[in-house]
């Protein structure tokens, strides 16, 4: 896949994509000569995918109950 075509899969800018191949965060490969063309694997979007929906599970804080206190907290304001 190219750069704008993963763009496209992810729904974000071309500018995200290449700032994510920079940080490492997607596998890619540069075919050609000199600098060459940047391609990434659909598993490769796939595996960044599914990563970041783990991270976004796990960093879900657990849902505590509400403490119900007796008195109100700011008892110098009144309650009408």
């Amino acid at each position: 896949m190219t750069v704008q075509e993963v763009a496209e899969r992810l729904g974000v800018d071309a500018g995200l994509v290449y700032r994510l191949i920079g940080r490492r965060e997607i596998a890619h490969c540069r075919v050609g000569l000199g600098r060459g063309v940047i391609r990434v694997e659909e598993s490769s979007v796939a595996e960044y995918l599914e990563r970041k929906r783990r991270d976004a599970v796990q960093a879900v804080p657990e849902r505590r109950a509400k403490r119900v206190l007796a008195t109100p907290a700011f008892k110098h304001l009144p309650l009408d």
